[in-house]
């Protein structure tokens, strides 16, 4: 729910940046032939980036949560160990929590 709410703000932002740039358009040309194709355009090309965006980051977001999964369960003897050691759960979350980040940022 949280990402369609997401994407219905990020779509209403960029209509009302493309009406802006078309006002804007039309102020500056005066209304000039081909504005409005020129505007119409540019908020299909926005629309299209916009989705790309969503989408790569959705992709991204679901590759990140099955290599964490796999991690978590390849690792279960390690976490047993390290609980066993006397790790807080909250410890054993925060260090994944850690690689998820830097598995993110690194990109892989």
């Amino acid at each position: 729910m949280w990402t369609g709410k997401v994407i219905t703000e990020g779509l209403e932002a960029s209509k009302a940046q493309s009406a802006l740039s078309v006002t804007q358009a039309k102020g500056v040309t005066g209304g000039a032939p081909g504005a409005e194709q020129a505007a119409e355009e540019v908020t299909s090309r926005n629309a299209r980036q916009n989705w790309l965006v969503v989408m790569s980051l959705l992709v991204c977001g679901v590759g990140i949560t099955n290599s964490m999964l796999m991690s978590v369960t390849e690792r279960f003897r390690e976490i047993g160990t390290m609980k066993c050691l006397g790790a807080l759960d909250q410890f054993i979350v925060r260090l994944f929590l850690i690689e998820s980040v830097v598995l993110g940022f690194l990109g892989r």
